[in-house]
This record gives structure tokens, sequence and C-alpha cells, in this order.
């Protein structure tokens, strides 16, 4: 099995598609196990909206003003 550092590496060379495939399929499976609310859903869609848009901006780790 892979480990979370080998899933992350592949993750980041995903093209845009697929990486939004990919958040549709792990969103599905948490909705399944947590039962999301519809205004947490709504605020999730707004925020893929938005990073579609390109209305956001990178933080990196440990940048000043990061939140980590």
């Amino acid at each position: 099995m892979a480990t979370i550092v080998e899933i992350e590496t592949a993750i980041r060379k995903l093209q845009p598609h697929n990486l939004k495939v990919l958040h549709d399929l792990i969103e599905q499976m948490l909705e399944d196990e947590l039962n999301f609310t519809d205004e947490f859903k709504a605020s999730m869609e707004r925020g893929w909206q938005d990073i579609d848009a390109g209305r956001v901006r990178k933080e990196e780790p440990g940048a000043v003003g990061a939140g980590g």
C-alpha cells in the first residue's frame, strides 16, 4: 500500500481536471461517512468555484502570516 507521502506526490502531479475528479470522489466518501449538512456542502462548492475561477491565493507553509 502507498504511503501518504507517495499519495501526496502523485496528487500534486495531477492535472486540474483529474484533481477535481479525485476531490469529488473523496468528498462523496466523506459525505457517506460524515453526513455533511447542506450549508457545509454549499460552502465547499463555493470554495471549489473560487479555485476554478482563480479567486484564491496560495500560502506556503511557514510563510509570514500563514495559518500553519
